[in-house]
């Protein structure tokens, strides 16, 4: 495989240009070949997996990329839209940039897609400790459950290979009239969404907006309490703001908690009642094609989840420390499915996702195998010796896979 990544670079003399970076996978050793071939087809491409994966890349002329680039077999272009290098090579903050553009030592950066109230929390100060600030929180066991289920579902989406994927993708094969998912999983989706819901409906007990009200009401610390609290009012107005794709630009006639709830009542959670079935037909009106709505919804689904993966880590490390300081718990164990084998809890493993995994851990295994020139019968032991050096090296990237 040769992977193409143009990569966005910055020096003082030239400003912004852009260099071409390439990799040929099969000069790599065999480990490295089957981890970067993984990334690239597997995962999406993240500035904190990319960057542990630079050094294996070379700078490339414009002019041998343009003349090479299709006449080669399985070339994969990428894009980091958020790795930034120097001219020689180093990585650099948009911050470390602009200090040195302007020659001003206290420029920060603000990434363009922040609110207010994002950076608010960027530049403020946390509140002043107390002492003994457990005894200033107050919390039944039903709100200890709760923020605590919040914290269990919320990891979990995260962890689920439906949030970690690329997405589904929507094709058109025939104009404008005629549409078709693709990188789709139904089991994944399914999976996913069954979370979703716990998180999105308000009569569950760790719902999104209940978690987020507790944890404002009850914690100490003014600077994430009221960034929480803004995210849920943002959150409560984009559900009810009329939904916008990017295809056609203009708002449709239903918000997106409308698009959402035509799913949710009629296919994944409830059996469809003449009022759900009418509001999806009111919705397919609208937007024209089936899969272009369903398409529409998987998307709705894995933006609004943001949300809930944004507030997970403040209120995740503040109910476990005050779980900790009171020698509280919740009721149930509260441990998320997840693929890391911590204390033999079951594992939640997308099996789609590991069958991919274990083709690259036999391509390394005969690649080992063949390299030591061994019989047969020992292609097992390099099998399992291939798995865990992949899954390894996988995990030095925060990639897990399996159990």
């Amino acid at each position: 495989m040769r992977v193409i990544w143009k990569v966005r670079s910055w020096e003082k003399q030239r400003d912004f240009f852009d260099r071409s970076l390439e990799v040929r996978t099969e000069e790599l050793a065999p480990v490295d070949r089957c981890v970067l071939e993984y990334v690239v087809q597997e995962c999406r491409e993240s500035r904190f997996v990319m960057r542990r994966l630079r050094h294996h890349f070379r700078e490339i002329r414009e002019e041998d990329l343009n003349s090479h680039m299709w006449n080669a077999e399985n070339v994969r272009p990428i894009c980091v839209p958020d790795y930034f290098e120097s001219a020689d090579g180093r990585e650099m903050t948009l911050t470390a940039i602009a200090r040195e553009k302007f020659d001003n030592p206290n420029l920060v950066s603000i990434p363009s897609h922040f609110q207010k109230h994002d950076i608010d929390l960027m530049i403020s100060e946390n509140s002043p400790p107390q002492p003994d600030p457990h005894l200033k929180i107050s919390l039944n066991q039903d709100e200890i459950n709760a923020l605590s289920y919040f914290v269990r579902d919320a990891k979990e989406l995260k962890q689920s290979a439906f949030h970690i994927g690329r997405g589904p993708s929507l094709h058109s094969t025939a104009g404008q009239s005629d549409y078709s998912l693709r990188n789709f999983s139904e089991e994944q989706a399914r999976s996913y969404i069954t979370i979703f819901r716990r998180l999105y409906m308000d009569g569950e007990p760790g719902n999104f907006i209940r978690a987020c009200e507790l944890y404002c009401d009850r914690f100490l610390n003014k600077r994430i309490t009221d960034w929480v609290g803004a995210e849920k009012k943002e959150y409560q107005s984009e559900l009810t703001a009329p939904y916008s794709a990017l295809f056609p630009r203009s708002p449709f006639p239903f918000s997106t908690k409308r698009l959402l709830d035509v799913f949710i009542y009629t296919r994944y959670a409830y059996q469809p009642s003449k009022d759900r079935t009418r509001q999806y037909n009111e919705c397919l009106l609208a937007v024209g094609n089936a899969d272009k709505l369903f398409w529409f919804f998987l998307t709705a689904v894995r933006e609004i989840s943001l949300y809930y993966i944004n507030v997970l880590p403040y209120i995740e490390n503040e109910i476990q420390w005050y779980l900790k300081a009171t020698n509280l718990s919740p009721s149930i164990d509260c441990s998320p499915l997840s693929d890391n084998s911590v204390d033999g809890r079951r594992q939640l493993v997308d099996v789609n996702t590991y069958d991919r995994f274990q083709e690259y851990a036999s391509r390394l295994a005969v690649a080992l195998w063949s390299a030591d020139q061994q019989p047969n019968d020992a292609l097992p032991k390099y099998l399992r010796t291939a798995t865990s050096q992949l899954k390894e090296a996988l995990l030095t990237l925060g990639i897990r896979v399996g159990a």
